[in-house]
């Protein structure tokens, strides 16, 4: 039979269960955790082309099978291909036993196992011919096309299209009523939109206040994230239990799902000694009669609170559980992920949200894939990755339960699996034999296996002496960290167990934190502000930490030698974006800032403290060369600069001449520094009428961005505040150099990891325009004709952002900055999408043996990103904002790397670009000494070509979220500048009268 001709391409949205997968996956994509592999042995007189031919038309049959997922316009979708079905072939005839085994082996694993290209193909299959009538059929599916039901239609679809090529005429393959790609488009349509809407007030009414994590005891600590390895036990439940378990809920006018669930609530309240749990559960999420036949993922996670109580009857507890189950299966079309957003649980990466333990009841197949005259059995896989801590799942197998239960490898061994299932097994016995008998009666092997021993909990545990200490130790570091948050964020009061990133916090203030927590003795890195988002998790996980490194002094010895750094270092990439401009070599580029003086603080100390921070960093002997063929390399010198700190006194100007004079003198200063001869860096004391000091530190741009700043002038405070104190200078060590970093980057640009990420970036540059409107199109955009109008919002207005935004929105200031820059710039794009460059700080924590969280340079990351098409409805902005932002991959980083390092990608410069430089410099313990004054006038060299038609610069001062507009006047009038400012504060003042208007049931 030849086969139909296939449809041109077409696409279709994903739906909200691909949409997490596909989350997933960017958050990991060399997980093999996702794979779904349906491996079958065959002995037996095959008819290998029927099967062939039938497996070619099942996924011509369900277009979902021939999909990929591409992210175009910034929005993931399954793009259905013309193309059918290839099988690979492999024969091992030749291979002599033992031989042949080791290599089913071998290949069983690496088609389990080996990860998907989501643009190439989500399925895959291999046939093995192992002897004449002995083969292996191995197909995987990556989850998000395939779901267990889904193996189901595939078995059925596989035998009718064997048998019809066979030659019998009775074996049809009807027209779907559906494709999954339609389903998708229905699923996201408004009036399903609606309907989900209606349901989620159940949840946040069931789950409010959200119910504690399942404490169980443990074979070893829980780490700060599970790896997803799993361990499998597979058992079968007796025929008489099964059909014992088929009785009891029939009498029960229960399910055999609720029965599972009564059982599974109990061991897990057994175990843990706790009331009030959740448990997950899945349901296939096929309402529609039509879905039926269909092959896709489909299926929901649901939430079940416990309703387990010591002292009930187990009959008690199934009528209580199939009236709360009912009340679940009532309101299941509300995807897990709203779930999730509307009950807000804290999040952590040693968790999934709102439960840790599931239970599942897999459909039982009908008439499948049986050749006359060929055995089929099914290959045991091993247990699946998962982010829980335990699944257990049943599924029917002929007169008996299958029971397979996959739990956390970081958690528990082997035999305590065992045990686990042995007791679940026993419950269920208890529950047929004798629903009148009390749940706490059940004797339970998982309890006798801990009795006279300590188990370790993930909870609290027995008080010690050690404990005793260990618990002061937390006490004072949650104290400790819980100040150096409240000055990060600005706060007043704080509570231990507010999500950092829900007040107002993003990676730039971690960075913050990362210092201050480092100068308070802890050894903290940027990837710690994720691993423990609140000040509890955090503390207990920086104490754990220090307690199980035997030798911090001699870490911190040998990362003190970075400074010593020598020769060449590579250019990062964000060096060879400016590198690469139009007139790198024209004059200065400079990044500056202004801080008052404390009048405490004598002139000698301050030049001291200035060249001990200089001496400290090895960004600050870098020098920049330019080779007769236009290249450049930047190098050490063997000597930091010295006595830079110039001083001006102006305290008996008027206070018009004494401005007059300071204006000047920050131009001498800033135009004093050299890329190629040095040095890098100008510093100047001023002395203002009425005695208030002023200090201008001022850096080339190439060695210093707002992070870098923030770590100079904390050193400047601290060698001023020990030599006040009669101390010697000793400041917290700067771990990496600038030139580690470069190295890394190199070995990092090669890897599969970035290289992959070249299709991505290709389809962003072409995604959207970058051509704005302009003013005055003729006029030169110099650094001479340029001018900055900035606008700033209020405390409360900037409170309501940090915080209530935050909360109900789930978004970073960074994305709320970057929405703000999209509705900003809709006078100057007419309502187009646009391609900016956005910048982020690039202190990436990619490699181990690097930490950037003290080292001094420019790091940042600039990439292209499309702002969407405008939108009236402000949250609605700000998710595609947030969707825009977190689909890019590894931080952006890759990007420089592949247009500069790799050279795989063009450089080319968009005409607007867009950056939040998080909270000034000065702030926290600094401002006793220097505090944040404002930015320095003059960085620039005039003669510059500017790298932007617009630069949209956000800022936290104090309190107050600034925004700042940098043009030529050349080229923009003053009133388009503030008709663009306008329009960003107003979609401020929108988001937050919008959010303020979202029920409580919705947030």
């Amino acid at each position: 039979m030849q086969n139909p001709v296939l449809p041109a391409e077409r696409t279709y949205p994903l739906t909200r269960a691909q949409e997490r997968l596909f989350f997933l996956h960017q958050l990991d994509t060399d997980a093999g955790m996702y794979v779904y592999p349906v491996h079958v042995r065959l002995r037996g007189p095959l008819d290998a082309k029927a099967l062939e031919r039938a497996l070619v038309d099942v996924t011509d049959r369900h277009e979902i099978l021939r999909s990929t997922i591409e992210v175009r316009d910034e929005r993931p979708v399954q793009v259905v291909r013309d193309r059918s079905f290839e099988l690979r072939h492999l024969d091992l005839r030749d291979s002599p036993e033992p031989e042949r085994s080791r290599r089913e082996r071998e290949v069983i694993d690496r088609e389990t196992n080996a990860p998907f290209d989501f643009e190439a193909a989500l399925m895959r299959g291999l046939f093995v011919c192992s002897g004449d009538e002995d083969f292996l059929l191995l197909l995987s599916f990556h989850h998000i096309v395939f779901d267990g039901w889904s193996f189901g239609v595939l078995m059925r679809d596989l035998g009718e299209g064997y048998r019809r090529h066979q030659g019998d005429p009775t074996a049809p393959l009807e027209p779907l009523p559906m494709q999954y790609g339609e389903y998708a488009v229905q699923e996201t349509s408004a009036e399903a939109v609606a309907a989900m809407r209606m349901q989620e007030g159940f949840w946040k009414g069931l789950l409010t206040p959200v119910p504690p994590n399942v404490v169980l005891p443990t074979d070893r600590p829980r780490p700060i994230a599970l790896s997803g390895k799993a361990n499998r036990v597979w058992t079968y439940l007796d025929a008489e239990l099964t059909a014992g378990l088929g009785r009891r809920s029939r009498q029960q006018r229960a399910t055999l799902y609720m029965l599972l669930l009564t059982a599974y609530q109990v061991l897990l309240g057994r175990l843990g000694g706790q009331n009030d749990f959740c448990v997950g559960g899945g349901t296939s999420g096929r309402h529609d009669p039509v879905t039926h036949p269909m092959i896709g993922t489909l299926v929901n996670e649901l939430v079940y609170r416990s309703d387990y109580e010591p002292g009930i009857t187990f009959e008690e507890l199934i009528a209580r559980v199939r009236r709360s189950a009912l009340e679940v299966y009532r309101h299941d079309r509300v995807p897990f992920e709203r779930v999730v957003e509307v009950v807000t649980p804290a999040r952590s990466l040693s968790h999934h949200p709102l439960f840790q333990h599931a239970v599942t009841l897999q459909p039982g197949g009908g008439p499948g894939f049986e050749p006359d005259g060929v055995e089929v059995s099914f290959l045991d896989s091993d247990a699946e990755g998962s982010a829980l801590d335990i699944t257990t799942s049943f599924h029917q197998a002929g007169d008996r339960l299958a029971c397979v239960v996959d739990f956390s490898a970081d958690l528990w061994d082997q035999p305590w699996g065992e045990a686990f299932t042995a007791d679940l097994i026993a419950v269920l016995r208890a529950l047929v034999d004798d629903p009148e008998q009390l749940v706490d009666d059940v004797e339970l092997t998982c309890v006798a296996r801990h009795a006279g021993t300590e188990p370790r909990f993930t909870g609290p545990t027995t008080t010690t002496p050690d404990a005793e200490a260990a618990a002061g130790e937390l006490e004072r570091a949650v104290a400790t960290l819980g100040g150096i948050w409240k000055e990060a964020l600005g706060l007043d009061s704080l509570e231990p167990d507010q999500n950092f990133f829900d007040i107002g916090g993003d990676s730039l203030l971690g960075l913050r934190v990362v210092a201050s927590a480092r100068k308070a003795g802890y050894p903290m890195r940027p990837r710690h502000m994720f691993l423990g988002q609140t000040v509890t998790d955090l503390a207990a996980l920086l104490v754990k930490e220090a307690s199980s490194t035997p030798d911090q002094g001699a870490a911190v010895e040998g990362a003190c030698a970075a400074a010593t750094a020598t020769g060449t270092a590579p250019l990062l990439p964000i060096q060879s974006w400016f590198l690469a401009g139009p007139d790198p070599d024209a004059g200065h580029y400079n990044y500056s800032n202004v801080f008052d003086v404390a009048p405490d603080v004598s002139e000698a100390h301050l030049n001291a403290a200035i060249d001990a921070a200089l001496a400290h960093h090895d960004a600050f002997r870098l020098r920049f060369s330019r080779s007769s063929t236009g290249e450049w390399t930047q190098s050490y010198v063997t000597t930091a600069p010295n006595g830079v700190m110039r001083l001006f006194d102006f305290s008996t100007m008027t206070p018009e001449r004494a401005e007059a004079a300071f204006d000047r003198a920050v131009k001498t200063c800033q135009s004093s520094i050299n890329l190629t001869d040095g040095p890098l860096l100008s510093c100047a004391l001023f002395t203002m009428p009425g005695g208030h000091r002023q200090l201008l530190v001022a850096a080339h741009h190439l060695i210093m961005e707002p992070a870098s700043m923030n770590i100079l002038a904390d050193d400047i405070a601290t060698a001023c505040e020990q030599l006040a104190e009669d101390r010697p200078i000793e400041l917290l060590p700067q771990h990496s150099s600038y030139q580690d970093w470069g190295r890394a980057l190199e070995e990092h640009a090669v890897s599969e990891q970035v290289r992959s990420e070249v299709g991505h970036w290709r389809r962003v540059m072409d995604s959207a325009p970058s051509r704005i409107l302009v003013d005055h199109p003729d006029g030169r955009n110099d650094v001479a004709s340029q001018t900055t109008l900035s606008e700033s919002l209020d405390k409360a207005t900037t409170r309501a952002l940090r915080s209530d935004v935050t909360a109900a929105t789930g978004a970073t200031l960074t994305e709320i900055v970057l929405a703000s820059a999209a509705a900003g710039l809709r006078p100057v794009t007419e309502g187009r999408p646009l391609l900016i460059d956005f910048e982020t700080h690039g202190r990436e924590d990619i490699v181990d043996s690097i930490d950037l969280s003290r080292t001094v340079g420019w790091f940042a990351a600039m990439f292209p990103l499309a702002l969407p098409a405008q939108n009236p409805m402000p949250c609605r902005e700000l998710e595609e904002a947030m969707s825009t932002l977190r689909s890019i991959p590894g931080g952006g980083l890759g990007h420089g790397l592949l247009t500069f390092m790799t050279k795989e990608l063009p450089h080319r410069r968009n005409q607007v670009g867009v950056t939040y430089l998080g909270a000034a410099a000065g702030g926290g313990r600094a401002e006793s000494t220097l505090k944040f004054a404002d930015f320095g006038d003059h960085d620039r060299a005039p003669r510059m070509t500017r790298p932007h038609e617009l630069e949209i610069t956000a800022i936290t001062t104090g309190e107050e979220l600034w925004y700042s507009i940098t043009y030529s006047t050349n080229r923009y009038s003053e009133g388009r500048i503030r008709e663009l400012l306008a329009a960003m504060r107003a979609y401020a003042g929108r988001l937050i009268a919008e959010v303020a208007r979202i029920p409580e049931v919705a947030r």
